[in-house]
């Protein structure tokens, strides 16, 4: 079971908010400090745990906003396609809560939802370690591999040397203890909210990795981020994408390490509107392949090259786009040897800023990096250039090259009948009635042109048939939107196979 919608009105920076995007699996609040991104899950918290907050504490956990007609909070949450199917929970102004059906009559039984973990610096402490106490295992075989696991991501990820271990784990009253590295014990109640904070979450992954509940349970992290460098920022989203194969995860973060370009739709950028509101916006900074993404959550190129130890500067968006796609395409194969989330694509936005783009990333850091360029004259310009200079003599310079094709773009790569069944699928988007070309017509078109040769044939074509604006542009974004989406086996791409092969084996020699 997992969350499908929910539904948040007067809470705090949220007036009203209906978000019905959630996925099975990752889902990625992104967004500025004091965006509000915080507040939608601090929102979905009550729903599950209201009954942990004591009457008199109301106040102080909800601070919610009451407008001018006397409303409070209220929050509703589906775990269903069906719209008669809403869990609600109500706060009047006296500070007294009901949680109840919506519709319908049936009696709520709160048996039948799943567990809910949330951790956040802001939560209660005791709430957060009773909801990890509810999914450690019992098993005395499953308990000892639980604490093992626990104290490897404790050293592993939080690079800390204390051990953790259950104290009366069998009684009413169990204890989670801390001990350091002076071996000097303590409660975790105790401790730091740092190392609360990095043993509930070891605690977390370890039950996430290794046990199942009847019901599975759903984990919601508050800026996962929090006193992690880069390297275990990366090391902990790899382990929360495994989690989120069998569980539902949410995350509120402002840190683009927890963003997953190949899975784009399962991020969601948070912000404020002109009034102060919180609100979600699901394009914004996907229109342009995150390129706005830098201004809206405050990053930096520099903080950029910190997300991948292997970097590939290509020309344009569309390769930022796909190609993430394809190498995980190619890991899952079995085809490449390092993994999707050490590789870091940057755009240096045409063939004609490469070098000197490349000339300031060279300038700030000393990591491997590998060129990929098409094979057309502003490419191969470039190529002359870059190879000019002694400081890229250990870079790779890719450049693939298409048979039967003087010149070609990244688009000319694809495996010829999928390239087409992507163009009709666009064309179909696009263009009123549009009827499918066949092949030999698409081919008769393309005339083994360059993909922005044939872009413009088609065009032309397209504007002899049938009634389009005068705005009509073949918009190569779109397009690649397309194409990453249809992206599922190598064969789609034969020619980028062997150069991705090219260049895990060039930055394999470099990191062994």
């Amino acid at each position: 079971m997992v969350i499908k919608k929910v539904e948040i009105n007067h809470y705090k920076s949220i007036a009203n908010m209906r978000f019905e995007y959630f996925k099975d699996g990752l889902n990625v609040f992104i967004g500025k400090n004091n965006s509000g991104k915080s507040n939608i899950l601090e929102a979905i918290n009550v729903i599950f745990n209201h009954d942990n907050i004591e009457s008199q504490e109301i106040s102080k956990f909800l601070s919610y906003q009451v407008d001018d007609n006397g409303t409070a909070p209220e929050m509703k949450i589906n775990f269903h396609d069906d719209e008669s199917k809403w869990i609600d929970v109500n706060f009047d102004v006296k500070q007294n809560f009901m949680k109840n059906l919506s519709r319908g009559n049936t009696k709520f039984n709160r048996d039948h939802l799943p567990r809910f973990i949330y951790l956040s610096n802001s939560n209660n402490i005791e709430v957060m370690v009773d909801s990890i106490m509810n999914i450690i295992p019992s098993d005395e075989v499953r308990y000892s591999k639980f604490l093992s696991n626990v104290n490897y991501f404790i050293g592993n990820i939080f690079n800390s040397t204390y051990k953790v271990y259950i104290d009366n784990r069998k009684t009413d009253n169990p204890e989670i203890r801390i001990i350091d590295e002076f071996n000097d014990e303590d409660t975790i109640y105790n401790k730091s909210s740092g190392t609360q904070f990095a043993t509930l979450m070891s605690m977390l992954l370890s039950a996430g990795l290794n046990e199942s509940h009847d019901k599975g349970f759903i984990v919601a992290i508050d800026e996962p981020e929090t006193s992690l460098h880069i390297g275990s920022q990366k090391k902990l989203f790899k382990l929360l994408k495994e989690i989120s194969k069998t569980h539902q995860v949410i995350i509120a973060t402002h840190s683009v390490v927890f963003i997953d370009k190949a899975n784009d739709e399962n991020v969601y950028l948070v912000e404020r509107d002109n009034i102060g509101r919180t609100t979600f916006n699901l394009k914004k900074h996907k229109n342009e392949n995150w390129k706005s993404l830098r201004e809206i959550i405050g990053m930096t190129i520099s903080d950029s090259l910190l997300l991948g130890d292997l970097n590939i500067v290509v020309e344009g968006r569309t390769e930022q786009l796909i190609f993430p796609t394809m190498i995980e395409i190619l890991k899952k194969e079995g085809k490449i040897k390092l993994d999707r989330s050490r590789y870091n694509f940057i755009s240096a936005e045409s063939s004609s800023k490469v070098e000197p783009f490349l000339s300031i990333l060279k300038d700030k850091i000393e990591l491997p990096m590998c060129v990929f360029l098409d094979n057309d004259k502003p490419g191969r310009d470039a190529e002359k250039r870059i190879r000019k200079k002694a400081k890229y003599d250990n870079d790779l310079i890719v450049i693939p090259v298409v048979e039967n094709y003087e010149s070609s773009e990244i688009e000319d790569m694809f495996e010829e009948t999928f390239l087409f069944e992507c163009i009709n699928e666009y064309c179909e988007n696009q263009v009123k009635n549009y009827k499918y070309l066949e092949i030999e017509e698409l081919r008769k078109i393309r005339s083994n042109q360059k993909f922005n040769e044939f872009k413009d044939s088609l065009e032309l074509e397209l504007s002899n048939s049938y009634s389009l604006d005068e705005s009509f542009e073949f918009n190569k974004m779109l397009f690649a939107i397309i194409i990453k989406n249809k992206l599922e086996e190598s064969s789609q791409f034969p020619v980028m196979t062997d150069k991705f092969r090219e260049i895990d084996k060039h930055f394999h020699k470099l990191t062994i």
